[in-house]
């Protein structure tokens, strides 16, 4: 409508609703608009202040800015412009772009934080009376905060006034930050479960020599992007729109999404993943050459394509050709040789959000003392207690008869394929370890017998890799299913499913949780927001990094990668997983495929040293 016209409504709007509730999710939404309205008026400062109010409302609250979100492009853009060509003269508002690309979190990511705080406040435990004491004064900050903009706003507020109300608000940060150390000291899961994202300082303090972290947000009609390194911060514009991005990334992922169901493997799209390259991190390509080591933290809608099997350079995509060409003409098989895959020539990781890359480094050493524990080849029959629990969630949506609208779900997971071959999976990469005893097959892995390893107490705490060889479940719009991994159903009154809410309970000491045969990548998006919930959930439990795949691969090629992983000399995560990689490049079989050696991605950080005996 007529901007002019809006700002006055939205102005009085916002004023009525915060004389009964100020700065909620609601205020953050109307701001996002007044905003928007401002700088179609070319009001650029005024607008300015209504986004970054907006967007503190919204990392405060730990919330996303859902459909709000594409209204934030015109804050970028104003920053953007106001920054040019000189980031360096413009510290201030580079800062102001990254700490307003940080309100926007993934949905998932704001569900997991505000879902374990909530749960850490109310566990029983001697730490749950910390945290609501936490809570508890953090309102009270804002409740001192507000009254004292609503008095300076009105001009009644006296200066020794003003000079004593923020006196108590200084010592009553003082005393939130004491609370929030006491929590990390006892738990430091605390941390990443109430920070999802870091500021600037922290982020750059934990970045090392050589390493840069990379944010991707791709809005309704464009993206925007932030490389961050230790010294340096360049924010750029991305003409990529989330739906532009969707639809390259299913076109990339076509060849791993349709083998299972037509039993031929097709050609990758190297001339396409040039170009996504290019569109994503053309701005910052020479900035992204000078690294050794990514910290990719992709937009959802980007997760199931990993970074490793981009390609940077257009001699790749001639190299493409040329095989293409060679292969046509000699009638031989197609080989993608002297294709400069990104990673072989980089070390790659994942992260969902800053908070948890700055947790995952930052999180002590574990005190584990086995190598290795790994389940798979779940089995559940009809009949049994399988899959009970689908649908049972308050959230989910029956019929407009009052029927059960998930028993069908519950029937097409009966009939979910066997998975036998993850039995020789988990005991190759046992033997790699020189662990068999860490197999756990069949009908010893019920989701029963992991939530009793992953008790108080129990044994799940005492290896440091934890393996899961298993399907992986999305979550449906129904609300019949959360993200869950599946499980043997066995005779012990479990349901087969492991969802978030009970991984979030187990007790982890790992270095890392492996996630293999999981679908986390799928096509439409939503798999992005499932790894999300899936691996806040492990690292809530205290996994320091995931290794995830993005697609279903056939078992015989993860053994392999699996091995080459775990017995190589790297000396990081991240090395292992690049040399492995490599490995498989450097083949002149089906292995050369990105489907069989891309196919994983460390999530967390890559530089954490990797498992041993």
């Amino acid at each position: 409508g007529n901007s002019a016209q809006s700002i006055p409504r939205l102005q009085n709007a916002i004023a009525a609703y915060e004389k009964y509730n100020s700065d909620t999710l609601v205020t953050g939404h109307m701001l996002i608009e007044l905003a928007r309205a401002k700088a179609a008026e070319k009001q650029d400062d005024a607008a300015i202040s209504d986004f970054e109010r907006a967007f503190a409302i919204f990392k405060t609250n730990r919330g996303s800015l859902g459909p709000s979100a594409d209204s934030a492009a015109n804050y970028f853009d104003l920053l953007l412009e106001r920054i040019g060509s000189d980031p360096a003269g413009h510290r201030t508002e580079i800062e102001k772009f990254y700490t307003s690309s940080e309100a926007l979190i993934a949905d998932s990511t704001a569900l997991a934080s505000l879902q374990a705080s909530e749960r850490l406040s109310t566990d029983g435990s001697a730490s749950a009376g910390v945290s609501r004491a936490r809570e508890a004064t953090f309102r009270l900050i804002e409740e001192r905060e507000r009254a004292l903009r609503v008095a300076q706003t009105s001009g009644s507020a006296k200066a020794e006034d003003v000079q004593e109300r923020q006196v108590e608000i200084q010592q009553l940060a003082k005393q939130h930050e004491d609370l929030t150390q006491q929590l990390i000291a006892a738990n430091p899961k605390y941390f990443q479960a109430m920070n999802p994202n870091a500021d600037l300082a922290k982020l750059q303090a934990a970045l090392k020599p050589g390493e840069a972290y990379v944010k991707v947000l791709l809005l309704a009609k464009r993206g925007y992007g932030v490389l961050v390194t230790q010294t340096t911060v360049q924010p750029y514009r991305i003409e990529l729109s989330r739906q532009q991005g969707a639809e390259i990334a299913t076109r990339l992922r076509k060849p791993f999404d349709e083998v299972g169901s037509t039993g031929r493997l097709q050609r990758y799209d190297v001339a396409l993943a040039r170009e996504l390259y290019g569109k994503l991190f053309g701005a910052v390509a020479t900035e992204m050459k000078a690294v050794t080591r990514i910290i990719y933290q992709p937009d959802p809608s980007l997760v199931g394509v990993p970074l490793a099997a981009l390609v940077a350079d257009d001699e790749s995509v001639a190299a493409d050709a040329r095989n293409l060409e060679v292969a046509r003409r000699q009638r031989t098989a197609f080989t993608y040789a002297d294709v400069n895959w990104l990673g072989a020539t980089q070390d790659t990781s994942m992260a969902f959000s800053t908070g948890a890359f700055v947790a995952a480094r930052s999180a002590p050493t574990t005190k584990a003392d086995r190598p290795f524990i790994g389940y798979g080849d779940p089995q559940f029959a009809k009949g049994s207690t399988a899959f009970g629990s689908v649908g049972t969630s308050t959230s989910a949506v029956r019929g407009v008869d009052g029927l059960d609208s998930c028993s069908t779900l519950r029937d097409r997971l009966l009939a979910l394929p066997a998975l036998p071959e993850t039995a020789s999976e988990v005991r190759a990469v046992a033997a790699a370890f020189k662990a068999p005893e860490g197999v756990r097959l069949d009908g010893a892995f019920t989701d029963q017998m992991v939530r009793r390893d992953g008790g108080d107490g129990g044994e799940l705490s005492r290896y440091r890799i934890v393996y899961f060889a298993t399907h992986g479940l999305m979550p449906l719009g129904n609300g019949c299913l959360q993200p869950a991994l599946v499980t043997s159903s066995g005779d012990d009154g479990g349901d087969a499913l492991l969802d978030t809410r009970e991984i979030e309970g187990l007790h982890l000491d790992a270095d890392l949780v492996v996630l293999s045969a999981c679908d986390t990548g799928n096509r439409d998006g939503e798999g992005g927001a499932a790894l999300g919930s899936l691996v806040a959930s492990f690292t809530n439990a205290g996994a320091r990094n995931l290794l995830v795949s993005n697609w279903k691969v056939d078992s015989a090629g993860t053994e392999l990668l699996m091995t080459t992983l775990f017995t190589g000399t790297a000396e990081t995560q991240g090395e292992a997983l690049e040399a492995a990689q490599k490995a498989f490049i450097a083949r002149s079989d089906q292995y050369a495929h990105p489907y069989y050696w891309a196919a994983f991605s460390i999530v967390g950080d890559g530089a954490r040293q990797l498992p041993r005996l």
